[in-house]
């Protein structure tokens, strides 16, 4: 039988071999299938509890602006457990950062974030999006994240999805969306799989190099030292324009100029865009 899943002398789940459908012979296919069914409820347990967790945390802290779920196994068939808790307005709205690296999130759990979360009306306040280490996600996960990005609702500044073994093909979804965006002004694709191409299709869509509006992370990637140069330097202009853009009044308090990263409407020239380029998702 199983243990009491939080108990804390049982790390771990156990059942008894009598209560596999052939008496324990772990060949037959229908033990494979009634374990699988232990483990998904476990952990649809496990993941109910660990959402449960932190939006008593972040109610219990008015202070508290993050919803980490890092780790927790997270994956498309839970996204229904994440929208029931962001339902809550209050805790909705209190919540600007929402880590969801190391999970098991793939196309279906992008579009249902994104959709149900990220581009919601009460969710004004999210503006750092973590999807780092989900190695699901893939190209067809990221077009729905690129679809979120260009949503007017959606107000996610920083996005992470490094370590995610995405690879060139999904830049097209990226970089469409990229200065279509109301609000991007960082992207971390580092530890992917990124060609030079890729990467200098990615700097072209941030601004280029001397002037860019978003800042971007790609160490990591599959790039000359030609290519990671004019990364550094595009990330140098961008902290430039940082230190350039606060500077002491006469009378001695900060005086702050237009930010850096305030973005004019993406013209022709703005960005060579892929012919075919996303379809707009209706989120």
């Amino acid at each position: 039988r199983l243990r009491p899943l939080f108990d804390a002398r049982a790390r771990s789940a156990a059942f008894d071999p009598s209560m596999l459908p052939s008496s324990g012979t772990l060949t037959v296919e229908a033990d494979r299938a009634a374990i699988q069914r232990i483990e998904d409820d476990v952990r649809e347990i496990y993941v109910q509890r660990a959402v449960l967790e932190q939006k008593l945390r972040v109610e219990a802290n008015r202070r508290l602006r993050k919803c980490n779920l890092a780790e927790k196994q997270v994956s498309c068939a839970h996204m229904h457990l994440l929208q029931e808790a962001f339902a809550d307005e209050r805790f909705a709205r209190q919540v600007s950062v929402l880590r969801l690296d190391g999970n098991l999130i793939g196309e279906a759990g992008a579009a249902a974030l994104m959709r149900g979360i990220v581009c919601s009306s009460a969710t004004d306040s999210l503006t750092t999006l973590s999807l780092a280490r989900n190695p699901r996600l893939g190209v067809a996960g990221v077009r729905h994240v690129a679809c979120g990005l260009m949503d007017p609702r959606c107000h996610v500044v920083t996005l992470v999805l490094s370590d995610c073994g995405l690879d060139t093909e999904a830049i097209a979804p990226l970089e469409e969306a990229i200065p279509a965006s109301g609000h991007l002004e960082n992207l971390d694709l580092a530890n992917n799989r990124i060609d030079d191409r890729g990467c200098e299709r990615l700097l072209l869509a941030c601004g280029g190099v001397d002037d860019p509006v978003v800042n971007l992370k790609v160490d990591g990637n599959q790039l000359s030292a030609e290519i990671l140069g004019l990364a550094t330097r595009a990330h140098a202009a961008i902290e430039l324009g940082h230190r350039q853009s606060v500077r002491p009044s006469p009378a001695g308090a900060a005086e702050i100029d237009s930010p850096p990263n305030v973005r004019a409407p993406a013209g022709p020239a703005a960005v060579a865009r892929p012919s075919g380029g996303l379809e707009e998702a209706a989120y």
